[in-house]
């Protein structure tokens, strides 16, 4: 029961750590795109989309946990 415990807590670190990766991810390419204008802005763009996606499921991911540890 401890090790199942210590193993959620961190996984639940890592996956902190990815959110706060992927959201400075996601601020770089709005950064991008802003700067970019016109150009290459459909590929910037289309990263921006899946990086935001990947965004929100992380955070559904540890909403649900922070749930179920209530």
């Amino acid at each position: 029961r401890e090790k199942k415990k210590e193993f959620e807590t961190e996984r639940a670190h890592t996956m902190q750590m990815m959110l706060e990766q992927e959201l400075s991810f996601v601020d770089k390419l709005r950064s991008e795109i802003a700067k970019a204008g016109h150009s290459n802005t459909v590929k910037l763009q289309t990263e921006l989309a899946r990086a935001e996606r990947r965004v929100r499921t992380i955070q559904d991911e540890l909403a649900g946990r922070t749930s179920n540890d209530q």
